[in-house]
């Protein structure tokens, strides 16, 4: 199956009511967001499989009841929506199987719902194209570990094509959601050479992004990458552990002033 280029953009993942996502909309509705940057505005939200089979939530960041999803996609109007799933634990493993992540997120909802990102361990590659053919009108990410050292470009470079054929993106993260900063001069050379072998698939950078970083990081990419990329933030963007929309919207306007400069 060959696909288009996907279109690039600016996240941030966390969000878990309704008023919150309307909000940060409502106000980035004004400048207006994609017209000025290129970028789509995207927003995430995370779901753990496994909390939500125990009810034991270790992040407020996380979506505890699946039935509320549908309003929080709803109210993201025509912005790009992510759902960021963490699969079942078989042991100390993630495994990723599509029935379950049926369970979760049934057609009538995935049919809002833009995107899928697949967390935690590197799934089976039958397994996301299984994902591709359920869910066919959703674009498919997979993030990168770039903190293993052990991965060196040619490693990454090997991973990336085994899934290739069957995802839209490729995240270089080194934090996971955590806020941890990524080493930008590595990401930018990883994010490079993954544009280079792979110019059908959006690349996207993650890592310890934030309102008092993220115009100058962005300015960096774009004087080392030939093509747009995209940008995820999650652990920066909190105050105790949940979601901070003035930290958010702060973000977006630092994004923005990076890629409009």
């Amino acid at each position: 199956m060959t696909m288009d280029q996907p279109s690039p953009y600016v996240q941030a993942t966390g969000f878990v009511d309704e008023r919150g996502v309307r909000t940060v909309c409502a106000q980035l509705e004004r400048i207006p967001f994609r017209e000025r940057s290129g970028h789509r505005l995207a927003l995430g939200f995370g779901m753990d499989h496994e909390a939500l089979r125990t009810g034991q939530f270790d992040r407020s960041i996380l979506l505890r009841d699946p039935a509320a999803f549908p309003a929080l996609l709803k109210g993201a109007g025509e912005n790009m929506t992510m759902l960021h799933y963490t699969p079942p634990r078989r042991g100390a493993k993630q495994l990723l199987r599509v029935r379950s992540l049926a369970e979760v997120l049934p057609h009538e909802t995935a049919i809002l719902c833009d995107a899928v990102q697949i967390n935690g361990q590197a799934p089976a590659p039958e397994e996301v194209r299984r994902l591709r053919d359920t869910y066919p009108h959703m674009q498919v990410s997979l993030p990168l570990d770039a903190t293993a050292a052990r991965w060196e470009t040619d490693c990454i470079l090997e991973m990336a094509d085994t899934y290739a054929q069957h995802i839209h993106h490729l995240l270089i993260d080194s934090s996971g959601g955590r806020g941890k900063p990524v080493d930008m001069p590595r990401a930018a050379a990883l994010a490079a050479a993954l544009q280079q072998a792979f110019p059908r698939l959006g690349v996207g950078v993650a890592g310890g992004f934030g309102a008092d970083n993220a115009e100058e990081r962005i300015r960096m990419l774009r004087g080392k990458l030939a093509t747009p990329f995209n940008v995820d933030a999650e652990g920066q963007l909190q105050t105790n552990g949940t979601l901070n929309l003035v930290k958010t919207l702060a973000y977006f306007h630092a994004a923005l002033r990076g890629f409009s400069s």
